[in-house]
């Protein structure tokens, strides 16, 4: 698993049967989680057969748009639809 949010990694990390990547950068308090230039260049490394995707919005030439006050409404390209 490879995650952004801070609670979803120690949460999923309490199993040690579960391998998890929590992703650094800029920590964002409300939403508990990293963000950023650095979040969005270590997620850029991945590639993903399946994922789960939360998010305000999903737009595929443009990105994802984050609720988080630091990203608010800004596309994270990062998170693009590779077509």
């Amino acid at each position: 698993m490879v995650t952004h949010s801070a609670m979803v990694g120690m949460t999923a990390g309490v199993n040690n049967a579960n391998v998890v990547i929590v992703i650094g950068g800029q920590y964002d308090t409300p939403s508990a989680s990293f963000v950023g230039p650095a979040a969005e260049e270590i997620a850029e490394r991945y590639f993903f057969d399946r994922v789960s995707l939360s998010t305000k919005g999903f737009v595929p030439r443009e990105g994802t748009f984050e609720s988080a006050q630091s990203r608010l409404g800004t596309g994270l390209p990062s998170a693009q639809s590779r077509q």
